[in-house]
């Protein structure tokens, strides 16, 4: 007995099924995009159909496979997957899962991951996101990289009320009343 748990046979047998609905172009799109959803819960071969549709041509199967990445059985895995979008048109979707991937992901990797977004080329959505992850689930020292990108004179007004906001969070750190 499997306690009422699904066997791995069965499991693959969902995951085929969701890959043939998603194949089905005959089906709606918000079908095809539930499939997705559904198919991402299942471990290893969920996360695997997941990155496969991430680039898909029509969005909302896209949006979807972006979405559902956090909900796999590797959401920490899904937070450099996720960040690969901050500059594009998937950065609205991406940048939102991105914050539950966050709370799976070691606070001491934070910083090197999400500060490529609060410094680089990212949509200026994507980098107040990312100032918001790393203030909220970063190591306390993250705090010194928010205030050296708040100085930065190049900085857009809406980045640093951002971070202004997110220091909040760490009023018992330094550099937040700096």
């Amino acid at each position: 007995s499997t306690g009422g748990r699904a066997t791995d046979a069965e499991l693959i047998q969902l995951t085929d099924l969701q890959e043939m609905i998603l194949a089905d172009t005959g089906q709606g799109v918000w079908q095809r995009a539930a499939a997705i959803r559904a198919a991402a819960g299942v471990p290893g071969a969920g996360r695997a159909l997941v990155l496969r549709h991430v680039d898909a041509a029509e969005v909302v199967i896209a949006e979807a496979a972006l979405g559902a990445l956090v909900w796999t059985d590797r959401p920490d895995e899904a937070l450099p997957v996720l960040l690969r979008y901050a500059d594009g048109d998937r950065a609205r979707v991406a940048l939102y899962s991105a914050a539950r991937a966050a709370r799976h992901v070691r606070p001491s990797l934070l910083p090197g991951v999400l500060g490529e977004v609060l410094t680089g080329p990212a949509k200026i959505t994507s980098r107040k996101e990312a100032a918001r992850l790393l203030a909220r689930h970063g190591p306390p020292q993250v705090m010194a990289g928010l205030l050296d990108a708040y100085t930065d004179p190049q900085a857009h007004r809406d980045l640093r009320a951002a971070i202004v906001s997110a220091a909040r969070q760490r009023l018992q750190t330094g550099p937040s009343w700096t």
